[in-house]
């Protein structure tokens, strides 16, 4: 009996993690027109916390779901985090072969600013995966969560950091797994903290929904 149960718990963590791969494939696919990387990013985290951790609908179809919904509000904020990040990114390189003091004050102080912004960006994508919110004040909650929550930001930070430098090491194969399980292991923290800014369940059936789960 029991290795009855330690296969089926292997069969369901490699069932999850080929509809990771899936979700990752359509990641790909959504980012392609690359201002659809807000976008893609909070459909990837939506049919990975949905569909893969909660094993509601299927994964194609609740990813392009949510794409859809999220394009409107997506694709403004996908510009902003592009420009930023192409000018902080640029100033840092210019200023990383200065060898004036002042050059490398402002290295560090541009260096924690591209930190930040990647830490509202991965609080970006929940968030617009979640509330039906203009894009602006989506952009202000991340900021706002980021603020309020520090531990769990820099917690995110280092999970995505790691994942990015896994990118440099595991073979081939594996990289379709890393952005969909990142987004998986995202959410076990992520889902408390937006709990915190969702209104209270109104009933028994709606208490039982998905993103009330945690």
């Amino acid at each position: 009996m029991q290795n009855q149960t330690e296969e089926g718990a292997l069969f369901k963590w490699i069932d999850r993690i080929g509809n990771l791969a899936m979700a990752t494939v359509l990641w790909l696919i959504g980012c392609l027109p690359v201002v659809t990387i807000v976008t893609s990013g909070a459909a990837l985290y939506y049919a990975a916390v949905k569909s893969v951790r909660h094993g509601e609908g299927y994964v194609t179809k609740e990813f392009w779901r949510a794409y859809k919904r999220c394009l409107k509000g997506g694709i403004p904020l996908g510009i902003v985090f592009l420009a930023v990040g192409a000018f902080l990114g640029l100033d840092i390189y210019g200023m990383w072969n200065s060898e004036d003091v002042t050059a490398i004050l402002r290295l560090f102080g541009y260096a924690a600013l591209l930190l930040v912004e990647l830490a509202v960006l991965i609080f970006v994508c929940p968030a617009l995966s979640r509330f039906t919110l203009g894009c602006w004040k989506i952009l202000r909650l991340a900021l706002t969560m980021v603020v309020r929550h520090p531990i769990s930001a820099l917690g995110l930070l280092l999970l995505w950091g790691g994942l990015t430098f896994l990118v440099l090491l595991v073979p081939v194969p594996f990289l379709l797994v890393l952005p969909g399980l990142g987004c998986y292991v995202t959410s076990l923290r992520m889902e408390k903290l937006l709990q915190k800014y969702m209104h209270k369940p109104e009933s028994e059936e709606e208490k039982d929904m998905w993103y009330y789960k945690g």
